[in-house]
């Protein structure tokens, strides 16, 4: 029997893994790419302002909560919150998928309420993993979701519970949608559905990482709430005009694609 290489073997396992997931096209262990990018806000740092509570208000009032449509880090500058996701044209085959990402693949994604505000404020949901409604608070919440290809959903969450309703939504939603509690009008939240695991939320200072992304040239969408789509882009000093923000970004086998840092102004929030 012939024998294989380390390095044969683990691309021959990578391959195999590959097809074992369902996806198209096998990609080996040297080919996959990242990206990453940085969303920085140019002027002067807005502050965030407590939010009018009018429910509650002697639990929710005890870590206050304050307005989460527009994060920047005062120290970094970076813009937290804001999503990427790999997004397919129409007809266009869905990428290969990393073998580091099939444990998540059927994962639970924990959306919760804490201190009256949802947590996290924008999640990520791939069609196969499975939506479960928290709340570790010792107040009632409701988890209200406007969802458009997916069946719209409202909850009540009864306090101090850990793993209430599960959900699989397995549509996907091309762009985030809102999640809200009625009875406490303040609090909202985003959820993305996806059926890849090629998207990101940027962290608190504005920074983004997408991960083993199949080489090749792809199309990528950018949102953050309070701008809505983000109609500009920096990409390597080079500006990128998209209205609806998908913006194509060449990704490169075995190498990181660092887009450098894209400035937005009071302006792009308006």
């Amino acid at each position: 029997m012939m024998r294989m290489s380390g390095r044969f073997l683990d691309a021959f396992l990578a391959v195999i893994l590959v097809f074992g997931s369902g996806v198209l096209s096998p990609v080996t262990a040297a080919e996959w790419g990242t990206l990453k990018a940085r969303f920085v806000f140019d002027g002067p740092v807005p502050k965030r302002e407590k939010l009018l509570l009018n429910k509650d208000v002697e639990v929710c009032s005890k870590e206050h909560p304050l307005d989460e449509d527009l994060i920047v880090n005062p120290e970094s500058r970076g813009i937290q919150n804001v999503v990427v996701w790999l997004e397919l044209k129409r007809g266009e085959s869905l990428p290969a998928i990393h073998p580091s990402y099939a444990e998540g693949e059927s994962a639970k994604v924990r959306l919760t309420n804490h201190s009256c505000r949802f947590s996290p404020r924008i999640a990520l949901l791939r069609t196969s993993q499975t939506l479960v409604l928290g709340n570790d608070d010792p107040v009632a919440h409701s988890t209200v979701a406007f969802l458009t290809y997916n069946q719209p959903f409202n909850y009540g969450i009864a306090p101090g519970t850990v793993e209430g309703t599960k959900l699989q939504l397995d549509k996907v939603e091309t762009r985030p949608a809102q999640i809200s509690c009625p009875i406490h009008s303040w609090m909202k939240a985003f959820l993305l559905v996806q059926d890849h695991p090629y998207m990101a939320v940027s962290d608190e200072n504005g920074q983004i990482e997408i991960r083993d992304i199949p080489p090749g040239e792809w199309t990528f969408r950018v949102w953050q709430e309070k701008a809505g789509y983000v109609t500009s882009l920096t990409a390597n000093g080079k500006k990128l005009d998209d209205k609806k923000g998908r913006y194509p970004l060449t990704i490169k086998g075995g190498t990181t694609s660092d887009i450098g840092d894209t400035p937005m102004t009071a302006a792009d929030f308006e």
